[in-house]
């Protein structure tokens, strides 16, 4: 018992340990840490109406119950609060504890504070909702393409000013609604000015449109790096 208890409390990690009724058998300096509560207030106390906000209490306790009767549970996140009532999000693996006779006499939980994961995750939700909404109500066309000129992501009025569906699109390049006259002087733009300095000055060409007609178009692209500061795609607005 002893070599148990000393285990838990040095582990990274939040590690508590609940009785069949969810109450703090084990509670290591990790938990004492986030939840801002010492071991010693902890024991005893049942975890779900202490740390477990009440919205999320049922499911919970739900979860506790399948690995009580055996049942494996995937991991899972939860809110947890803290004694100040601030919030944190974990994610959590939990295990069923067994007595000698194999009966059920707890659970232990290890659990992983992503809070701040979670957080640049809705961040980023945010921005691309922001970011979808902006080039859906451009006027002007939106494009963007991979190295090899195939047709990644684009706005409504991209599609509406060649004429093919977006599932079209998405099966072309960039050359194929190019007439081809324009092939080699878009090339030289590519090579001599997106790779060298990162975009384009404005350059005026002419597209194809599905039914055939041609039309003209000025547009600047620019080069997308990936996070190793390789040309991973361009995108450009036509006008």
């Amino acid at each position: 018992a002893a070599r148990f208890h000393s285990l838990v409390q040095t582990a990274p990690g939040v590690i508590l340990v609940l009785d069949p009724d969810s109450r703090i058998v084990e509670f290591n300096s990790e938990a004492e840490r986030l939840y801002g509560c010492k071991r010693a207030d902890a024991v005893g106390v049942n975890y779900l109406k202490r740390f477990v906000p009440t919205r999320e209490r049922a499911g919970v306790a739900a979860d506790i119950r399948r690995v009580l009767a055996g049942k494996r549970t995937r991991g899972y996140e939860n809110t947890v609060r803290a004694a100040d009532g601030t919030q944190r999000t974990l994610a959590w693996n939990v295990e069923r504890l067994q007595d000698a006779d194999g009966a059920s006499v707890g659970v232990i939980a290890v659990g992983l504070d992503i809070t701040e994961r979670k957080k640049a995750e809705q961040a980023l939700l945010k921005s691309e909702l922001k970011y979808r909404r902006l080039h859906e109500t451009l006027r002007d066309a939106f494009a963007s393409v991979d190295m090899k000129g195939r047709i990644l992501e684009f706005n409504s009025a991209y599609s509406e000013m060649l004429g093919y569906s977006p599932e079209e699109l998405r099966r072309m390049t960039y050359i194929d609604v190019t007439p081809k006259k324009w092939h080699a002087f878009e090339a030289r733009i590519l090579r001599e000015q997106i790779l060298k300095r990162g975009y384009s000055t404005v350059y005026e060409k002419e597209y194809r449109r599905k039914d055939g007609t041609v039309f003209p178009v000025e547009l600047r692209t620019v080069l997308i790096r990936n996070d190793q500061g390789k040309p991973e795609g361009m995108w450009a607005i036509i006008r």
